[in-house]
């Protein structure tokens, strides 16, 4: 399991002065396991914000959160790190090596 860095904590951290109270789901400090979200996570939390921009601060958030590196199951993590990958032909000996 992934554990938050700094960068996650200062990722998340927008989104902590519109919410009264930290969901449990979401790393806290450095060190924290990095847990996958659930669908519709994003529902869940909008209801415990305020109208207004809140709410495009959690969007922004919650993207810029699930499609870092870090993240279980970003799509990005696993293509990037494949050998012989089309996508970085010259690094690991792939077509354009």
């Amino acid at each position: 399991m992934s554990k938050a860095t700094r960068w996650t904590i200062d990722a998340l951290a927008p989104l902590r002065e519109h919410l009264s109270a930290w969901p449990a789901v979401l790393p806290s400090e450095v060190g924290d396991p990095i847990r996958p979200l659930k669908i519709g996570v994003h529902s869940d939390l909008a209801v415990l914000l305020p109208d207004g921009e809140a709410h495009e601060v959690l969007s922004r958030v919650l993207r810029r959160y699930t499609r870092s590196t870090q993240y279980p199951g970003c799509p990005r993590r696993s293509r990037c790190r494949a050998p012989r990958s089309r996508r970085h032909p010259g690094r690991t000996g792939g077509r354009g090596a």
